[in-house]
């Protein structure tokens, strides 16, 4: 038992004391007539920490006769028990039945009051639920866990003022995340923005002068070409090669390779060169065929893979780092979507199609002038990125700190005057052995509990 110290009025109970649990089970999905009836069938997939608002599958009366499912009250509450779903809960909005994968401690009686504080203490537990896990790929707890789960028990009352602070503070901090939910999107249209207007010129007084439309094979100091294609292994030996996902809007990741059996004299015209411009010519995205990055200098020589299109610009003509940036504006990826081709799910950008795309060329030094201007409002970005991510984090926290401290006693004030939490456990003990349950006795609070 915990050596906790509770406040005054509260008592350490455990889960199994505070009502009945049981689980449900699944009908023989050989049996048609057993499904597709009007009896709510839970599953741990219809958890979603709160009240439960659908779910999803039904059962029929033959079904539930012929398994272990069972229906409990509207109330109840559910723990999920299997899997990734360990520790998710739900409270039943209606009379449903649930598989084998739900315990529930089913509403009756006294535990209905407390059952409102309960979802909270085990939304806290949650990590030590998930600890307590057993098993190999599908690591579960039993019902016999949970039930042996220790709780700290104030008085019904109290439980109260805290059910009702714990939902007034989280309400607050779903709609700030709700507002940092849409902060993504904007900051991506922010950043479309002014990528489409460096595309047009507009970033400068002089953007516009002399700007020349351009296909991308006039741009380029040697025709593109592919990598190659040579089955490999993730340590040497062997030629580092780039592997696809090497391409990333920070630029080429050199660690992101395999190691394969190439000759040198193979290899040779397909190393890897600083501002060499690489582009993804096959995706099962949509959104990511064509996609580009500018290499850096390689930390050694390093070839690319067939997936890739490498472009290498005659700098007499074009920045490689302008072009780079251009390529990320809404204007080119209008162009590569209209050209792409798409063959048993994977969608592909041709050299030749590539090569006749075209770009507003500027001057060398008007290029000089957009990069500068370009990465000032992506560093502008950048910076709301940073700081999204920190709220966002922040906010992670926050709740379970809203939890923490309300099963500490600390989140809202005691009140003398309220009934002792032990007065209640033994009216539910009361009416668990006049119902036939074993009563078991918690212990009271109001100084250092026994270890």
């Amino acid at each position: 038992m915990s050596g906790r110290e509770l406040p005054t009025g509260w008592s350490f109970a455990t889960l199994g004391e505070l009502g009945e649990w049981s689980s449900g089970g699944t009908p023989s999905t050989k049996v048609a007539s057993y499904y597709g009836g009007n009896i709510p069938w839970v599953k741990t997939g219809d958890l979603n920490d709160g009240i439960i608002k659908e779910i999803e599958d039904h059962i029929t009366q033959d079904g539930l006769l012929n398994s272990s499912a069972k229906i409990f009250p509207t109330g109840s509450l559910l723990v999920a028990m299997y899997g990734a779903t360990t520790g998710k809960l739900g409270l039943l909005p209606i009379p449903a039945a649930t598989n084998q994968a739900c315990a529930a401690l089913i509403a009756s009686g006294q535990n209905c009051d407390i059952i409102p504080y309960l979802f909270y203490y085990l939304k806290e537990m949650r990590n030590d639920l998930k600890a307590k896990a057993q098993g190999g790929a599908q690591p579960n707890i039993s019902q016999q866990i949970i039930k042996e789960i220790e709780c700290s028990i104030p008085p019904l009352p109290e439980q109260r003022r805290i059910v009702e602070k714990i939902e007034a503070l989280t309400a607050r901090s779903r709609r700030a995340r709700e507002a940092l939910d849409s902060l993504p999107a904007l900051i991506d249209r922010y950043r479309q923005s002014i990528l489409a207007a460096a595309f047009r010129g507009d970033l400068t007084s002089d953007g516009d002068s002399g700007r020349r439309s351009m296909p991308v094979g006039e741009l380029v100091a040697e025709p593109t070409c592919n990598g190659i294609s040579i089955r490999g292994t993730d340590i040497p030996p062997g030629i580092p090669a780039l592997k696809l996902n090497a391409l990333t809007d920070q630029g080429i990741n050199f660690d992101a390779r395999r190691y394969i059996p190439l000759e040198e004299s193979r290899a040779r015209r397909i190393y890897i060169r600083k501002n060499d411009f690489f582009v993804s010519r096959g995706n099962g995205s949509l959104e990511l065929v064509g996609r580009g990055a500018l290499a850096s200098t390689p930390p050694e020589e390093i070839v690319f893979p067939d997936t890739m299109i490498r472009m290498r610009l005659d700098q007499n003509t074009i920045l490689p780092e302008w072009f780079a940036l251009i390529w990320g504006a809404p204007q080119i990826r209008e162009q590569i979507r209209s050209r792409v081709k798409t063959t048993a799910g994977i969608w592909k950008i041709s050299q030749h199609d590539l090569s006749s795309i075209t770009v507003d060329v500027p001057s060398i030094d008007v290029q000089a002038k957009e990069i500068r201007h370009i990465r000032l409002g992506l560093g502008a970005i950048e910076k709301c990125r940073v700081q999204l991510d920190t709220a966002t984090d922040r906010l992670a926290t926050l709740d379970q700190s809203i939890l923490a401290k309300a099963f500490r006693g600390e989140l809202v004030p005691q009140d003398p005057n309220d009934e002792p939490a032990s007065v209640l456990l033994e009216r539910i003990r009361a009416e668990r052995a006049a119902a036939g349950a074993a009563p078991r006795r918690g212990r009271r609070g109001g100084g250092k509990a026994s270890a």
